[in-house]
């Protein structure tokens, strides 16, 4: 028997709330189901409507508001709304999604979790401006995430060739936007690493 909206089990309800085959409608009315898990199933499901996701990034359960913040289908101005929600992870997945716009990925680089300041140096999305800020960061693998990051601009790029952390370095060596003058210096580095990755480009 197929299942619906109103099958007093609740497993069945989140079967159907989780296939992708089941119509935006019926999803938009899981989406008010009292069992939590349904309201996550659907908040994951790649056919719920950006109006029915946009509900979903108001719900009291922080697990259902990351999963809209990671679905592909949330829409930009509900992106940017859970990008300042309380809740670590669900800032940490909006910081990951690539459909973030630049306003709100630039204000999560100043996060104060390290994790999501990591997560905006690695999005394809993320804005020069938001860049350069992060280039400056203490973790040092968000620092290598920024000397990698194709969008980040050469003055970024010049500052972060003399970082004291070697696996930074190389990454400026290997970018395709680092300035002649700044491999240059980096031709002559004291590890062998960073000076490969400089003659590697020739």
């Amino acid at each position: 028997m197929t299942p619906t909206t109103d099958d007093p089990t609740p497993f069945a309800r989140r079967r159907l709330a989780a296939d992708p085959d089941t119509s935006p409608a019926t999803l938009a009315l899981l989406a008010g189901d009292s069992d939590d898990w349904v309201r996550l199933a659907v908040s994951r499901n790649p056919s719920t409507s950006p109006d029915t996701l946009a509900l979903l990034a108001g719900d009291s359960v922080e697990l259902t508001r990351r999963a809209v913040a990671e679905n592909q289908s949330t829409p930009a101005d509900t992106l940017a709304r859970l990008a300042s929600d309380n809740g670590r992870s669900v800032r940490l997945a909006a910081a990951r999604n690539s459909s973030t716009p630049a306003a709100a990925l630039a204000t999560l680089a100043s996060d104060h979790d390290n994790d999501v300041r990591c997560a905006i140096a690695s999005n394809p999305s993320t804005p020069a401006n938001a860049l350069s800020l992060l280039a400056g960061d203490s973790p040092f693998w968000a620092r290598v995430c920024v000397a990698s990051h194709p969008s980040t601009p050469a003055d970024a790029l010049a500052s972060l060739a003399s970082d004291s952390d070697d696996w930074v370095r190389v990454a400026v060596a290997s970018h395709r936007s680092t300035p002649a003058a700044t491999l240059a210096v980096l031709a002559s580095d004291s590890i062998a690493g960073v000076r490969r990755a400089v003659a590697a480009r020739s």
